[in-house]
């Protein structure tokens, strides 16, 4: 109630920054380069392309957070 009294309707929408940062981010151009080429090195076994990830880059994920990250990668350039 607070913020909808000090600010109104705009009060009530979630501020930028709240929830967790994501391990992967496509702003990031030569993170997403290196991403697409260790997964292309690797393409048919992803378990390799995570322990490449891993070593090269320093972050470690599930294979699930792999797989959203290149579905949301594939979305973002079909709509460019």
């Amino acid at each position: 109630m607070n913020r909808y009294e000090s600010s109104g309707i705009e009060g009530l929408h979630t501020a930028k920054g709240q929830g967790r940062p994501s391990i992967l981010c496509l702003e990031n151009e030569s993170e997403v380069n290196q991403v697409e080429a260790i997964v292309e090195e690797s393409s048919q076994n992803l378990n390799t392309a995570l322990s490449n990830l891993k070593k090269e880059l320093g972050k470690e994920m599930s294979k699930k957070t792999l797989q959203r990250y290149l579905k949301k990668r594939v979305s973002v350039e079909t709509l460019s």
